[in-house]
């Protein structure tokens, strides 16, 4: 009698060493020697490797749900898997992040005209000449063919993550940072902020030395409850104008780099001094400067009703520029 419960006892520590807590992750191999994942499912057992590199592409492919890198083993990334997914999981990452492949600085090279440190088959990504953050990129198809600090922008090349560019974990967009969601349920890169002096500030009055007063970022509360953010004064990083007389992707919307789509046909996306990106077109203007030495009269300004050519403070005849938001003509702005 002894002897049968003890085969019996037996028996059931055996079980439970083999059972696994539900939802509970591991690593596991796929073919060609890549790393997957398994979750234990309701009966305590793991269920099938799934993630691997196998997987890409395929749309019903099970994957594992995830809302931070942590969530995802060894070799898998947390981001959205397919076109049209809505909610991250975890897959088989295949970018390269080695020496001269995405994310490598080329800033020095630019700036010194160097050869450049990028591998074949990447270029130089630069906002300017001399961009501290210029980086080594490639074409892209989809998010998933970039790291998770970079997106696949609009003109399908990978760009690192800044302040407006899309996200869906917070991960995504680097330390002090998050995820944010706008009114509309757009999701976006935002600083972590306390108060508006947090968000970046307007530039300092070339006439008065004084600041101007309106600042283009705003320390706003996440509308997706995660705290308060940095985000344009209008509240959206694309889609509405900061100007009531101009309306969705027109002068004065704010806009993203890399995602033309953002402004409408004929506008380009132009950056202020600050950091601001609005939607303008070509214009020009003939500026003069009273003998007090600040008041500025215009004349002959091509812009529509309620936006002002600015030419950065030039004056004379008629001179080119790009229609702005700021009726005292001294700033590229659309928050005066």
């Amino acid at each position: 009698m002894k002897l049968a419960w003890l085969l019996v006892a037996a028996a059931a520590c055996g079980d439970n060493a083999a059972k696994c807590v539900p939802g509970e992750q591991r690593a596991c191999g796929c073919p060609g020697d890549t790393a997957g994942a398994q979750v234990c499912e309701s009966d305590g057992t793991f269920g099938a490797c799934v993630g691997c590199a196998a997987d890409a592409g395929v749309a019903d492919a099970p994957l594992l749900a995830c809302s931070a890198q942590t969530d995802c083993p060894l070799g898998l990334t947390c981001g959205l898997a397919h076109a049209g997914d809505t909610t991250p999981t975890c897959f088989h990452a295949t970018y390269d992040t080695s020496p001269g492949a995405y994310g490598t600085s080329c800033a020095l090279a630019e700036c010194n005209q160097d050869p450049t440190p990028c591998k074949q088959g990447f270029q130089c990504l630069s906002a300017a000449p001399c961009d501290p953050g210029a980086t080594c990129t490639a074409a892209c198809t989809s998010d998933r063919d970039c790291p998770p600090a970079m997106f696949c922008d609009g003109t399908s090349l990978c760009r690192p993550r800044i302040a407006c560019s899309p996200c869906i974990i917070d991960d995504e967009c680097g330390p002090n940072a998050r995820c944010a969601t706008d009114p509309a349920g757009g999701r976006f890169c935002a600083t972590t902020c306390a108060s508006d002096s947090d968000c970046p500030q307007p530039v300092a009055d070339n006439f008065t030395e004084s600041m101007f007063p309106n600042p283009f970022e705003h320390c706003f509360a996440d509308f997706g409850g995660h705290g308060s953010v940095c985000e344009p004064a209008d509240g959206y990083c694309h889609g509405p104008s900061a100007l009531a007389s101009q309306g969705a992707d027109q002068i004065c919307s704010w806009c993203r780099a890399g995602e033309p789509g953002d402004c409408a046909t004929g506008l380009v996306c132009g950056e202020g001094p600050s950091g601001e990106r609005l939607c303008t077109e070509s214009c020009t203007v003939s500026l003069s400067l009273g003998s007090d030495g600040t008041t500025i009269t215009a004349t002959g300004d091509t812009c529509p009703a309620g936006t002002y050519c600015w030419n950065g403070e030039s004056f004379g005849g008629d001179l080119a520029g790009y229609c702005a938001g700021d009726p005292t003509y001294r700033f590229f702005t659309c928050y005066p």
